[in-house]
């Protein structure tokens, strides 16, 4: 066998045995069986911008979101692409809520950037809270349609998107996307009873 045929056949063992693994290994993760029809998806490095853009433009019902950091921009790029998308989707109905760091210094680079995508949101529909100053939220979570998950190291900020080695899982199954709806809602009724 040449080389060339051992390394491809290498190739194809390892991602049929990864993905084999994932399919066998989420459910007893995750408590939720997958079924027909569900599927994962990895997303890592400059394939998350398109696998994000894709899901949020389809959104039909709803996009929630927990995310870090979302760096604005003064300029066009894919992060305000993203940002500009999530907008057009509350003015067309979508319920977008998204809950954002907040370290209770309005100066911090962190705490700036979300403020002003806070500001924008709000202005287009979308319903954004800050976290509150006393605990560090660093999820980068997205659910669209109670139906699809994307959970990652992915911040949303050039530097995650075009230079950092990031790694997230796209999840599409109503059960996993249920459990992650049931966390997004307790952050979010924390944040509004308080």
């Amino acid at each position: 066998m040449r080389a060339s045929t051992r390394y491809f056949v290498a190739v194809v063992l390892s991602f049929a045995v990864g993905f084999y693994s994932a399919w066998v290994m989420l459910p007893a993760i995750s408590g939720a069986p997958l079924e027909a029809g569900d599927y994962v998806v990895l997303i890592n490095d400059r394939d998350y911008y398109d696998a994000v853009y894709r899901a949020i433009s389809d959104a039909a019902v709803s996009v929630h979101i927990v995310m870090y950091e979302i760096v604005w921009y003064d300029y066009d790029n894919e992060v305000m692409s993203l940002v500009h998308l999530l907008g057009s989707k509350a003015e067309s109905g979508v319920e977008v809520r998204v809950i954002l760091e907040y370290d209770g210094d309005n100066t911090s680079f962190i705490s700036e950037n979300n403020m002003k995508v806070k500001e924008y949101l709000e202005n287009r529909g979308a319903e954004v809270l800050l976290d509150s100053p006393s605990v560090r939220t660093h999820d980068k979570l997205i659910i669209v349609d109670g139906k699809v998950v994307i959970v990652g190291s992915t911040n949303w900020s050039q530097s995650a998107l075009n230079k950092n080695h990031e790694a997230a899982v796209l999840i599409s199954d109503e059960d996993v996307a249920a459990l992650y709806e049931d966390y997004f809602n307790s952050l979010w009724n924390s944040l509004t009873t308080a």
